[in-house]
């Protein structure tokens, strides 16, 4: 669901997914997750290059889609579009 403050996933894990684990002891389990978007970081790549807006903001994101994708020509070529407007 969609909220104010975001996303809000529930589900639930097969107990012999998670050996070991004691749903007595702990009720309830969590986990955390980063969700990174190829497609925002072509938006900002948008505004740097024809508004000269969130060049930082973009450049940073692209920088982490790198480094997770290192051979993915599409990210190089947005990250080129950072690089040439200064960011």
């Amino acid at each position: 669901s969609v909220d104010a403050d975001g996303y809000s996933l529930e589900g639930s894990v097969a107990c012999r997914a998670l050996p070991g684990f004691d749903p007595v002891e702990h009720p309830r389990i969590g986990f955390f997750v980063i969700v990174e978007d190829s497609e925002l970081a072509l938006s900002y790549s948008y505004r740097c290059q024809y508004e000269f807006e969130d060049c930082e903001i973009g450049k940073k994101l692209i920088d982490k889609l790198e480094k997770q994708f290192p051979n993915n020509e599409d990210i190089k070529a947005v990250k080129a579009i950072f690089v040439h407007w200064g960011a």
